[in-house]
């Protein structure tokens, strides 16, 4: 009796797990070779519960399904990956519209700074700030009506004189009719460089500036 009731726990007799495909194969093999065993060896007189057999099985099956559905998550993230690395390549050259703040000046051009108004402003006004922090120009676009608005920086300072070459910042305020502050959401463009992948994000390189792919809006010849 000792020997069926060793037999009756087909869990004791599975392999050791295999790092390899072919022995998670063998071990579905195997486990139902073993049922098939117990089946044989069972005590005819006291015969197991077969609800004990169905358990075993969707025990299985269920573990099955885990391990199979981690490859196909793991699958589908390295082609997703693979996908938007070939498809980055399409933006060098480029230019793009992302949300942010940034002016990039380059050889006495400027790029485009858009802005969004949520309603009809008495007044706005941009700062613009060179990479230390200092501003070096202030512009006066007067009243504006809601919606989006488009400026491009000449390049011009306050103090007169040509802005070198390189990356600025810009700050919008805006004031409603009745005095009071207005959000201005911005949103900014720039040629794409290069690309760059870092821990499995795709960013795009706007002049010294990364950018996750996936915050590209629009896409521009």
């Amino acid at each position: 009796m000792s020997a069926i009731s060793a037999i009756g726990n087909p869990i004791a007799y599975m392999p050791p797990a295999s790092s390899s495909a072919s022995g998670a194969n063998m071990g579905k093999q195997d486990f139902l070779l073993l049922l098939i065993e117990q089946m044989k060896a069972q005590d005819p007189l006291n015969p197991q519960d077969p609800s004990e057999f169905t358990a075993q099985l969707a025990q299985f099956s269920s573990l099955e399904q885990l391990y199979n559905l981690g490859d196909s998550l793991q699958t589908l993230s390295m082609l997703s990956a693979s996908v938007n690395n070939m498809a980055a390549g399409n933006f060098l050259g480029r230019e793009v519209l992302v949300q942010g703040s940034n002016i990039y000046l380059q050889e006495g051009g400027a790029s485009a700074l858009r802005y969004n108004l949520g309603a009809e402003a008495a007044s706005v006004r941009i700062d613009i700030y060179n990479a230390s922090g200092a501003k070096v120009r202030t512009i006066d676009l007067g009243p504006q009506q809601s919606g989006e608005g488009r400026f491009v920086w000449d390049g011009e300072m306050t103090a007169g004189g040509k802005a070198p070459d390189g990356v600025y910042t810009a700050s919008i305020t805006a004031t409603g009719a009745n005095g009071d502050p207005l959000y201005a959401a911005t949103r900014m463009t720039g040629r794409v460089t290069g690309v760059v992948y870092q821990n499995g994000v795709t960013y795009l390189d706007l002049s010294g500036q990364l950018v996750p792919i996936a915050e590209v809006m629009e896409i521009r010849p």
